[in-house]
């Protein structure tokens, strides 16, 4: 009997002894094989067998591609195969560093924002009447580069009659769940604030979903974006309220204390926590009042260190049940969400001979499930944890003992001083954004997550990425999604894609 030949059964057993490759391999053999092994129980089988971390966007991408295959051949079915093969590849271009690079001009009359999945950006114009009108532009970050999937498009939307004395500016976009909100504000103490939503699924015809108006006193309302829902921060009647970003329908309202004041320092959510950095009203002390969302309950969380008046919590994360909070001067704190117990302290203020005050620090705090990078000026201390899963294992585990700022020069070159602006993780890499003193120029160094158990440093896998950022003397905001890395800065966004 032919190889070819073989019965259907039997071709499906010889694959529980090959890996994912080689089975992409055998289906190719031959017509029969290629149609044989389109099943998609095999795939998702193997996908779970090597543990591949399966991500939505990538999968969404997948079943785009077997539809249009599926047009030309009509009986094949291979969304888990093509997932299966689009997630292997862009892991091995991730540890690889291969991309295909494109930029985005940008021009000071326009904002963008994304979510991952879409990248949004509204741009004004000003008539000869003095009206403004807007245009949008929506790109799918799921296809290869900047897929437009509409361009310049005019938007059937107007500010308010009264709001137009104000001159309100497009100062803010966030974008969920298909649904874009532009936030508009004025530079006054009473200058009023707009949200309209605009919808943003396919053939919807970019229509208005709802508005918010806030009259006055706009300086004291803040709006955010945390998981899916809309936050809205009224500090003049010390509430915040939830809502549903694409019905707007109020979710739950969260009062404020008067024992603290909010807010002092950046605001972060999950969607089932939200932390507000602040100071005690009695004391003028740090803290952070941590929210249960669903549960609207609340706990004040506490450095466990007595703190003079001009301490604060600059920075705060959360993820995975646990809050995160960078005191200045250097001293980070870690705590359980539900019961407030101090899980560990790290203490970054250690100096070292020859350091030199004048040169450039960032601050930055990033977290990705149990994986921790904050800000150091100690070139020995460690860039990267990993925490332990639990409250009764709240310990920390060094990633990459070597993985500081010594090696971050070794890896540079050995010459160059650097300072690190911003981390950025995923399931595939680490993504280490850096300030070239040398070079003056801001570069990004990309490590792969499945080399950080190396014995030696010179085992890690990692390349560098030359941002395109000449002349700025801030760095641009990274964007990690999927499948790519975005560099926003104030006139371009550059993208390093990884779906090649």
């Amino acid at each position: 009997m032919c190889l070819h030949n073989l019965p259907e059964e039997i071709i499906l057993h010889i694959t529980k002894y090959l890996n994912g490759r080689e089975v992409v391999k055998l289906s190719h053999v031959c017509q029969n094989f290629f149609y044989i092994l389109q099943n998609e129980h095999l795939w998702s089988t193997i996908s779970d067998k090597e543990n591949q971390v399966k991500e939505a966007d990538i999968f969404s991408y997948a079943k785009i591609h077997a539809a249009t295959t599926k047009q030309k051949l009509v009986n094949y079915h291979a969304r888990e195969k093509f997932s299966y093969i689009f997630h292997l590849s862009i892991a091995s271009n991730l540890k690889n560093c291969s991309y295909a690079y494109q930029n985005l001009i940008l021009s000071d009359k326009c904002k963008v924002g994304n979510d991952g999945r879409n990248l949004v950006q509204i741009t004004t114009t000003i008539t000869n009447t003095k009206k403004r009108n807007w245009s949008i532009t929506v790109y799918d970050l799921r296809h290869h580069g900047f897929h437009a999937v509409t361009v310049n498009r005019p938007l059937n939307i107007d500010l308010r009659e009264e709001h137009e004395i104000f001159n309100l500016d497009l100062c803010a976009i966030l974008v969920a769940r298909y649904t874009a909100v532009l936030c508009f504000k004025g530079t006054g103490d009473d200058t009023p604030q707009e949200m309209i939503a605009i919808d943003l699924t396919p053939g919807c015809d970019y229509q208005e979903l709802w508005r918010d108006v806030i009259h006055d006193w706009g300086q004291f309302q803040l709006s955010r974006l945390f998981g899916r829902e809309v936050y809205k921060f009224d500090l003049l009647n010390n509430s915040i309220e939830t809502h549903d970003i694409r019905t707007y329908d109020k979710l739950s309202t969260l009062q404020l204390v008067e024992e603290m004041r909010y807010p002092h320092g950046e605001i972060s959510g999950d969607g089932r926590h939200l932390a507000i950095p602040g100071k005690m009203s009695n004391d003028n002390s740090p803290a952070v009042c941590v929210w249960n969302v669903r549960k609207r309950s609340r706990k004040f969380l506490y450095p466990t260190i007595a703190c003079c008046p001009f301490r604060w919590f600059e920075k705060v994360a959360v993820s995975k049940g646990k809050v995160y909070g960078l005191l200045n001067r250097r001293c980070l704190f870690a705590w359980d969400a539900e019961s407030g117990n101090v899980l560990f302290k790290i203490d970054l203020t250690e100096s070292y001979p020859g350091q030199n005050q004048e040169q450039p620090t960032f601050t930055y705090l990033s977290v990705f499930n149990n994986y921790l990078a904050t800000i150091n000026t100690n070139p020995s201390c460690q860039i990267v944890y990993q925490v332990g899963a639990t409250e009764e294992e709240p310990s920390l585990k060094l990633v990459l003992p070597q993985l500081n700022i010594n090696w971050l020069k070794d890896a540079m070159g050995g010459k160059a001083e650097v300072r690190v602006c911003d981390v950025k993780m995923n399931d595939h890499c680490i993504i280490i954004q850096m300030l070239n003193l040398t070079t003056h120029r801001f570069e990004a160094l990309l490590i792969r997550m499945d080399r950080l158990d190396a014995s030696t440093v010179n085992s890690v896998g990692k390349c560098c990425i030359i941002l395109n950022s000449a002349g700025l003397q801030i760095p641009g905001q990274l964007i990690l999604t999927p499948t790519k890395l975005l560099n926003l800065t104030p006139n371009q966004m550059c993208m390093y894609d990884f779906l090649m």
